[in-house]
């Protein structure tokens, strides 16, 4: 019995168990949550129904039916290998190139369309900080706020007031970095011998699917940050795919710098890096302890600069001026929900609730799907909250 598991999980079987198993669980809780696009969310139109004895049951049926499929998928896939896999090639530059150009090319109508680029409420904050018409703070991270200031320092923008010039050059920036991360992609399997039907399709994916260039003109900290995730995933593969005994100092590197990015570009960023660095060492402490070692190490390092930073650093400058009511959007929506739905709430934490906002505004504002409109309202106090 013990050989059998422990084979099992040899195979990777184990890791393939618990994505099943997660991902039942979410099928059968989206079930029961209930949402009306078509109105305006309220606790009526917004809701999570109860949960049904036979749920459990549920979840063991699509954790098995998932577990299948994704076995017969792999099953398939390891068939088709001597199809999709041939020898590896060369390194070609103007291959690289001329995917780029490929992907890059039918983009250029998006630019005219919708130039100088898609700007949102949160990119209005970050554009008039970098501009020094608002004051400084981390709601939007200040490392995104700066890649702004710079790139309106390049057009001139703070001499000449010429700041249409560093928006088109923010948009075309990051749209060509998106373009090149993609390419790169691409040409990383076709040097490792993918068939090129496989990368003529590719290519063709990421030139006239519309997602890729939407979100290469969006102008908000989502599309810089998921680039960074994406690259930095990637590098996991490629450096751990290989099972290498050790790891190199450019390897170390560039895990602490791709690390320092995803917490910087996102303020949740650092929950990410506990996750992977935690998963990373698990995998290879076992038979690669040297490389868990060193990847535990740079981790906790990285993980305390970030947190030394964002944390005390920030806070002694003024730039966490909202970090709790950033932190605690959820339970501040659970709170608005039993005050919406006469819950039982004494007479003491009614009043403390009544001075970081007015009972009847509670109620009034609580939208299910969103906490914007609670901890953005005017009445809201911060201070106090804080």
């Amino acid at each position: 019995m013990r050989n059998a598991i422990n084979r099992f999980y040899k195979e990777g079987n184990g890791w393939l168990f618990l994505y099943s198993f997660l991902f039942s669980i979410m099928v059968i809780v989206s079930r029961h949550i209930f949402h009306d696009p078509d109105v305006t969310s309220t606790v009526f139109t917004t809701f999570v129904t109860d949960f049904h004895i036979l749920d459990p049951i549920g979840v063991c049926f699509i954790t098995v039916i998932v577990y299948c499929l994704l076995k017969a998928i792999i099953f398939c896939l390891k068939s088709m290998s001597g199809v999709l896999w041939g020898k590896e090639r060369k390194k070609n530059i103007l291959v690289f190139a001329g995917i780029l150009i490929f992907i890059f090319i039918p983009w250029i109508p998006y630019f005219f369309s919708y130039w100088p680029g898609g700007i949102f409420a949160d990119t209005i904050d970050s554009i008039r900080m970098a501009l020094g018409k608002m004051t400084l703070d981390n709601h939007n991270p200040i490392l995104y706020t700066m890649i702004w200031r710079f790139m309106f320092w390049i057009t001139g923008a703070f001499a000449d007031k010429g700041e249409y010039r560093g928006l088109n050059l923010f948009t075309v920036s990051q749209a060509l970095i998106l373009a090149i991360v993609l390419a790169y992609f691409i040409y990383y399997f076709y040097c490792r011998g993918v068939h090129k039907y496989f990368i003529c399709f590719l290519t063709f994916l990421f030139a006239v699917y519309p997602l890729y260039p939407f979100y290469g003109v969006s102008m908000w900290k989502d599309t810089l940050f998921s680039i960074v995730v994406f690259v930095f995933c990637f590098f996991l593969y490629d450096v751990f795919e290989k099972k290498p005994e050790n790891i190199s100092k450019s390897e170390l590197f560039f895990y602490g710098i791709g690390s320092v990015l995803i917490m910087f570009l996102r303020n949740n960023g650092i929950y990410i890096a506990l996750f992977y660095s935690f998963v990373i060492v698990c995998m290879c402490w076992k038979k690669r302890r040297v490389i868990a070692q060193k990847v535990c190490l740079i981790s906790l390092l990285v993980i305390a600069f970030s947190w030394i930073i964002q944390g005390p650093v920030f806070d002694r400058c003024g730039y966490n001026i909202d970090r709790n009511v950033e932190s605690l959007g959820i339970p501040i929506q659970q709170t608005a929900y039993i005050l919406s739905t006469d819950g039982k709430v004494d007479e003491e934490e009614l009043e403390v609730l009544n001075e970081i906002m007015p009972l009847e505004n509670w109620k009034e504002l609580y939208k299910p799907i969103v906490v914007d409109t609670i901890k953005f309202d005017p009445s809201f106090n911060k201070a106090y909250f804080e």
